[in-house]
């Protein structure tokens, strides 16, 4: 799965697509390797593709909250907006009840395209130390948001080296 996560990173999804895989095959429950494979279909416009594994995901996870933000950015490409609603809707109750990352709210506000409260849910974030951050620059949860400006106050916050929120390349053999 870490493997898959760097060839992302990397931009290599075909690759990385295959790892995932690999990853769900070894151990069928580890929902994360499903996560990931959806945001690299929704990424390389495999939407469709990716529901299936990602609901999937959803119940042998326990509803856990990143399989649900990952299907909330899969059915928000799609145009199923009501459905990424939804699991907005639920995210929100249990954040008021229980502890949940301010980046996972975030994700899904920012696939319904309110990017104000997305960057709101992103300061707040910063605020919480949140380690997601880390891969705000080149993983596909975050694509949309990397071409806002406001991305830079994210990055600045989290101390980003000046090379890395400027576009460094990843080289994997």
């Amino acid at each position: 799965m870490q493997l898959g996560m760097t060839l992302t990173g990397a931009g290599r999804y075909d690759e990385a697509v295959s790892s995932f895989r690999r990853a769900g095959d070894l151990s069928p429950m580890m929902f994360q390797a499903t996560i990931h494979l959806g945001l690299v279909f929704n990424h390389l416009g495999r939407s469709e593709e990716a529901i299936g594994p990602l609901e999937v995901a959803v119940t042998t996870s326990g509803r856990h909250p990143w399989t649900l933000a990952a299907l909330a950015v899969c059915y928000s490409s799609l145009g199923r907006r009501a459905d990424a609603e939804a699991i907005h809707d639920e995210l929100v109750a249990r954040a008021r009840r229980e502890y949940l990352q301010s980046t996972v709210l975030a994700i899904v506000v920012a696939s319904l395209g309110r990017m104000d409260e997305t960057f709101d849910l992103l300061d707040r974030a910063c605020d919480e130390h949140d380690g997601i951050l880390v891969y705000s620059k080149r993983y596909p949860f975050f694509k949309q948001l990397q071409t806002d400006p406001r991305m830079e106050r994210v990055y600045q916050r989290i101390a980003f080296p000046e090379s890395a929120s400027h576009g460094a390349s990843i080289t994997i053999p």
